[in-house]
């Protein structure tokens, strides 16, 4: 659910909001349908997207499976839970275009490390396995270690941010924080520079993750190896609405790669599709096609 604010309110004040609206979401969701979208542009590549989650017995849990299913998503490894909601997220966002959101996972915490192990060895074989933390962590744990035994990618985007085992640092091929993420992961409570961001990715580097993606909004995105670092400029949009860009990004940039896609041309796929979705209100309906994104490079 998403309410516009002129500002966003201060612990203990009351503000009007407006134009209230509703969409399927949840981060692994707006990331598996912004992957979908950059794939319905790709004519030679046939791949199955396949989500892994829970919901609950009630309307909005059976109109995101349905979504799926229309968009072409595979839904067969979405568990029921009886008993409990489906998850939502109340979004608040300013006129300038940032927001503050608040999560309700409900069904997504009953989401258990089986279902997960059952699931993966189920599909047998995955290119690409993208966690975020909006389910339990023991899970998310499960989710990384059973992928030790796949040959496919490991992306982790560890948003909502908390502090990850460090043995599950080696078996992590990406992981893609934004600054505030990095913050809570490397205890680095202040960044003055990009130099400072590189020192903090580097740290994660040094813990065995092998490649680290920070997404600072307008300001780009850095990539840190073992061997290098890079900083790529965001596209020049005008932003209306921020709310789930970081998970278009993470959606785009996973299926670029599964494409075939180098990491930099993955990197830019990311930041392109995210930096278009933006410019319009709303989190997965703002989401930008290959249409829009061929219009936009015209």
């Amino acid at each position: 659910m998403i309410t516009e604010v002129d500002e966003l309110p201060k612990p203990g004040e009351t503000v009007i909001g407006s134009n209230v609206t509703y969409s399927h979401g949840g981060k692994g969701a707006n990331q598996i349908l912004a992957a979908n979208l950059f794939f319905q542009g790709v004519e030679e590549v046939v791949q199955e997207l396949t989500f892994i989650g829970a919901i609950g017995m009630d309307d909005r849990g059976h109109r995101l499976k349905t979504h799926f299913s229309d968009c072409g998503i595979c839904p067969d490894y979405i568990q029921q839970k009886p008993d409990v909601n489906t998850g939502m997220a109340q979004i608040l966002v300013d006129k300038h275009g940032e927001n503050s959101i608040v999560v309700s996972p409900e069904a997504n915490y009953r989401l258990t490390p089986e279902d997960v192990e059952e699931s993966l060895y189920a599909l047998k074989k995955v290119d690409l396995l993208l966690i975020q933390f909006e389910i339990p962590m023991e899970t998310a744990v499960r989710s990384i270690e059973c992928m030790k035994d796949q040959e496919g990618l490991v992306v982790v985007n560890p948003a909502p941010a908390f502090p990850i085992d460090p043995h599950l640092y080696p078996v992590i091929d990406f992981l893609t924080p934004n600054l505030n993420e990095l913050s809570i992961l490397t205890g680095v409570s202040h960044f003055t520079s990009k130099e400072d961001i590189k020192t903090a990715a580097l740290k994660l580097i040094h813990k065995g993750v092998k490649n680290v993606i920070v997404t600072m909004g307008s300001d780009g995105v850095l990539y840190a190896n073992k061997d290098s670092s890079s900083h790529f400029e965001a596209p020049r949009v005008k932003a209306v609405d921020t709310s789930g860009a970081g998970d278009c990004f993470n959606g785009v940039f996973c299926a670029s790669l599964v494409k075939g896609n180098s990491i930099d041309e993955s990197i830019k796929d990311g930041m392109l599709y995210a930096g278009l979705s933006v410019t319009r209100k709303g989190t997965s309906i703002s989401y930008p096609d290959h249409h829009d994104v061929c219009a936009f490079l015209r």
